[in-house]
C-alpha cells in the first residue's frame, strides 16, 4: 500500500567558497527505498526507515501526510512509524472499484493487442489456409482464456471491496 510513496530528502551542502550560502539538494525516492513497511494489524501499518535519522523520519513522515493518503504516521522511541489506517468510506471503495474496472479494461485490451500482433505475425508467414485459421482459433482460446482470468480477477476484487 504504502511502498510507491514519494518521499522527498532535502540535503543541505557545505559553505561556497565564494560566499557563505548552502545549497540545498532534493531527492525523491519511494518508501520502499528508505524503509520496511509491514502491517501490525488489520488497521496499522509499521514504517520501520533503514536509516533512523531525523530527516529522514521527518521526510516519511511528511509524505505520508500529503494527499491523497493523509495518514497520521506517529514516530515512537524505537525508530519506528506506527500509521493507523481510518476504515474505508464508501467514496473510497468506490474510487477503488472504479480504478480495479479501469486496470481490468486496460488488461482486456492488452490481451486483444496481444491476439491482433499474433494474428498478424501468423499472416506474415507462409502458412497454408488451414494452418493459418488453425493459428487463429488458438490465439482466439488464448485470448479468451486470459480475458476470463481478467473477468475473474475483476469479479474477486470487486467482492473484496464490496466487503469492506
Amino acid at each position: 500500500m504504502l511502498e510507491h510513496v514519494p518521499v522527498t530528502l532535502t540535503t543541505e551542502g557545505g559553505e561556497e567558497e565564494a560566499g557563505s550560502s548552502t545549497t540545498t539538494a532534493a531527492t525523491t525516492l519511494p518508501l520502499q527505498a528508505l524503509a520496511a513497511v509491514t502491517a501490525r494489524d488489520a488497521s496499522t501499518l509499521v514504517v520501520t526507515p533503514f536509516d533512523a535519522s531525523a530527516p529522514t523520519a521527518a521526510a516519511i513522515t511528511a509524505a505520508l501526510r500529503l494527499p491523497p493518503l493523509k495518514l497520521d504516521a506517529r514516530l515512537e522511541r524505537s525508530g519506528e512509524m506506527v500509521v493507523p489506517v481510518p476504515r474505508a468510506t464508501p467514496e473510497a471503495v468506490a474510487a477503488l472499484a472504479k480504478v480495479a474496472r479501469a486496470e481490468a479494461e486496460a488488461a482486456r485490451v492488452a490481451v486483444r493487442s496481444a491476439r491482433r500482433d499474433a494474428n498478424a505475425a501468423a499472416r506474415s508467414k507462409e502458412f497454408s489456409e488451414d494452418a493459418r485459421r488453425r493459428n487463429e482459433k488458438a490465439v482466439q482460446a488464448a485470448a479468451d482464456e486470459f480475458s476470463k482470468k481478467v473477468d475473474a480477477a475483476l469479479a474477486a476484487k470487486e467482492a473484496d471491496l464490496a466487503a469492506v
